[in-house]
């Protein structure tokens, strides 16, 4: 899936999806994955963002306890930008009915 969508159009992330990233790597892989981020469209968490992971939140928080701050923030960002998630944890995102691995 990703490999095709890099021939249709710009990849993009999350602002938070470059502080999970970058707050968990090794410092000896900031280089390589800041080059990688630089290649994408980042995406701000602007008030927009906000209302709608609240929204999100209220819907999924009882049903799906698992689903983090961060992942209804990301999931808020792709639906307002209209951007197609890819995610290696599609359980975290009830909100995408049918998602699957970007590489399956």
């Amino acid at each position: 899936m990703l490999r095709a969508r890099r021939t249709t159009g710009p990849l993009a992330t999350s602002a938070l999806s470059v502080v999970e990233v970058a707050g968990g790597m090794p410092s000896q892989e900031r280089r390589e994955v800041g080059r990688l981020f630089a290649s994408l469209r980042t995406f701000p968490a602007n008030d927009r963002v906000a209302w709608r992971a609240a929204e999100l939140m209220r819907a999924y928080r009882r049903s799906h306890s698992g689903v983090g701050l961060g992942d209804y923030v990301v999931a808020a960002t792709a639906l307002i930008e209209g951007c197609e998630l890819a995610t290696l944890n599609v359980r975290h995102f009830p909100m995408f009915p049918g998602l699957q691995p970007p590489f399956s």
